[in-house]
């Protein structure tokens, strides 16, 4: 059942369509009453209705189903769920419907906001930490009300965008601050509402500041961030780094050459596209090996490595000790 229920939490956030047998052998192992109105709200927050069933699959999120009576011929409710096969895309909409609420609480406006004043303002964020005397907390919250709005629907974008933050801060000195990025980064994986990833700049600019201000923004910043290409690449490999992936079909979906992404992705970011994927790659081991009870084996093959040898050579390489030994000094 633990197999079945990772599946269909994948599934609500992009990944593999799951198939019919598989969300009703979910459904009858939950006890989930269909048909049924499906509520998102935080963890901790009461019933929306007295009868409703709960469904606890990613941490700070329960899912509620409210049993209803559906008349028969009458339309069905895009909120709907009358049978397994509308699952995933009923509790989609539902969390859609929280983010929308939480935006509303949040003040953002309506305006459709660009790229380029998404750009404008990370730039103007990334100078103002690092500024002596900078108003970093007036910049930070300009930039974070945009990507909240921008990528409302996509959470996993936002923690992107939050990455791209806390490198662009350390370029050049990743090594000095490696055990503040490190903890950052935990909170940003961490993070599941939008409450939550909104109040992330400032916590990132409070732990990194002291640290980074005075330096020369250097690093490509004050140049344009990222160019369409690079941020299609680092986009790709965030949704396909838990699987076999290579230069070259990371660069297909980018519509360029290897050569011409692995010069390009090199000369912005200041790594390989290999490195950035095995970046990602020891991450997400490190929650696992932090946050859950699961064998080396499954870890290694869950987080996008072909043989438990290559996962345990490069996480020692990266973190300066074996993964059993990580495992230990998190708990």
């Amino acid at each position: 059942m633990k197999e079945i229920d990772t599946r269909v939490a994948e599934a609500i956030f992009g990944g593999p369509a799951l198939p019919v047998e598989m969300a009703q052998a979910f459904v009858r192992a939950h006890a989930l009453p269909l048909p049924a109105e499906v509520v998102a709200l935080p963890e901790g927050a009461a019933a929306p209705e007295a009868g409703a069933v709960p469904l606890r699959l990613h941490d700070g999120l329960v899912y509620w189903f409210v049993p209803v009576e559906m008349a028969g011929g009458s339309p069905r409710p895009p909120w709907g769920c009358d049978g397994a096969g509308r699952l995933v895309g009923a509790v989609q909409q539902a969390i859609l419907r929280l983010r929308r609420s939480e935006l509303r609480l949040l003040g953002q406006k309506s305006a459709v906001l660009t790229l380029q004043e998404e750009v404008e303002a990370f730039h103007h964020a990334v100078r103002e930490v690092r500024r002596v005397g900078g108003n970093a907390k007036e910049a930070l919250e300009a930039w974070g009300g945009i990507i909240l709005h921008r990528y409302q629907h996509q959470i996993n974008l936002i923690r992107l965008r939050l990455l791209e933050l806390l490198t662009a801060l350390t370029r050049g000195v990743e090594g000095r601050f490696a055990y503040v990025s490190y903890s950052l980064v935990k909170r940003i994986y961490a993070a599941q509402q939008l409450q939550e990833l909104g109040r992330l700049p400032l916590t990132i600019a409070r732990e990194l500041g002291p640290l980074v201000i005075g330096l020369p923004p250097g690093g490509g910043v004050g140049e344009p961030l990222l160019s369409p290409v690079v941020r299609r690449a680092l986009e790709q490999i965030a949704a396909v780094f838990r699987e076999p992936a290579s230069l070259s079909e990371i660069a297909r979906a980018c519509h360029v050459t290897p050569s011409h992404l692995a010069r390009l992705f090199r000369k912005e970011t200041g790594q390989s596209v290999v490195a950035h994927l095995q970046r990602l790659r020891i991450n997400h081991a490190r929650e696992l090996l932090a946050t859950t009870d699961r064998g080396l084996l499954e870890i290694a093959l869950e987080s996008g490595f072909e043989s438990i040898e290559h996962f345990h050579r490069l996480f020692r390489r990266m973190t300066g000790v074996t993964p059993r030994a990580y495992r230990l000094a998190a708990k």
